[in-house]
C-alpha cells in the first residue's frame, strides 16, 4: 500500500508540474483570438442519468496510520431536471459519498453561461463559453471564487482514460485578511465534463487539500 501511496503522490506532483509548465508557455505566447460564440447547452453535460465516479485523495494526510493510501470515492450523477422558485430551469446534481448524499446543487445554463446554484448562496459562474487560453471571467457568488481563468489547454491521463483537449481552469478566492482562502483547479472536457479537480480550503482551524481524479463514467460518446 505504501507503493500505491507513492504513485498517488507522484500523480499529484505530475499534475502540478503540468500546470506550471503550461502557465509558463502561455506567458511566452501571443494572446489567442477568441473562438466564435457557442451555446453552453452544447458544451456542458445536461443529460439526466449521466454519471461520473472520482477517487478523492487527501493531499494533507495522504497516508493512513497503517500505511495505506488515504482516499475515498464519490459518485456524481445528474439526478433530474428541476425548476427553481424564480422560474429558472436547470438540472439537479447529487454527490454520493460512502453510500450517502454528500452534496447537492443545481446547474443552470443560460446562453453561454453555466451557473452553480446552492441554497442561501448567490449563483457562481463555473464556466463561461467559449473556452480558450487565458480567458478570464467573473465568477460571482462564493462557490467558485472571485474570478476564473483558463490557464492552459492540454491532454490529461487519469484512471478513466486519456482525454484531450482539456481546459485547465483555476479559480481563487481570498478574503482581505487572508483568513479564508479557496483555490479550485479543474480540468474540463467540452461535451463530457470534469476529469480532475484540486480543491484547497484554508481558514482558521480548517485546512483541506483534495485531489479528485476520474476513475469511471457512463457518458455517451466517450
Amino acid at each position: 500500500m505504501i507503493g500505491f501511496a507513492r504513485k498517488i503522490a507522484f500523480f499529484s506532483v505530475l499534475l502540478l508540474c503540468l500546470l506550471t509548465a503550461t502557465g509558463w508557455m502561455l506567458g511566452c505566447s501571443k494572446t489567442p483570438l477568441a473562438p466564435p460564440p457557442v451555446n453552453a447547452s452544447d458544451e456542458f453535460p445536461t443529460q439526466v442519468g449521466s454519471e461520473w465516479t472520482y477517487e478523492i485523495h487527501d493531499l494533507v494526510n495522504p497516508v493512513n496510520p497503517d500505511g495505506s493510501a488515504n482516499f475515498d470515492t464519490v459518485r456524481v450523477r445528474i439526478q433530474k431536471d428541476t425548476t427553481l422558485s424564480d422560474g429558472r430551469s436547470g438540472t439537479e446534481w447529487v454527490f454520493i459519498r460512502k453510500g450517502a448524499l454528500y452534496d447537492r446543487h443545481i446547474v443552470l445554463i443560460e446562453r453561454n453561461r453555466v451557473a452553480i446554484w446552492r441554497e442561501k448562496e448567490l449563483d457562481s459562474t463555473a464556466v463561461d463559453f467559449p473556452l480558450y487560453d487565458r480567458k478570464v471571467w467573473s465568477a460571482g457568488g462564493r462557490l467558485w471564487g472571485d474570478s476564473i481563468k483558463v490557464i492552459g489547454v492540454t491532454a490529461i491521463t487519469v484512471p478513466a482514460g486519456v482525454f484531450k483537449p482539456v481546459y485547465a481552469i483555476a479559480a481563487t478566492k481570498r478574503t482581505t485578511n487572508l483568513e479564508d482562502i479557496r483555490i479550485i483547479k479543474s480540468w474540463f472536457v467540452s461535451g463530457f465534463g470534469y476529469v480532475a479537480f484540486e480543491r484547497i480550503y484554508i481558514r482558521p482551524g480548517y485546512h483541506v487539500e483534495e485531489q479528485w481524479v476520474l476513475i469511471g463514467h457512463n457518458i455517451d460518446g466517450f
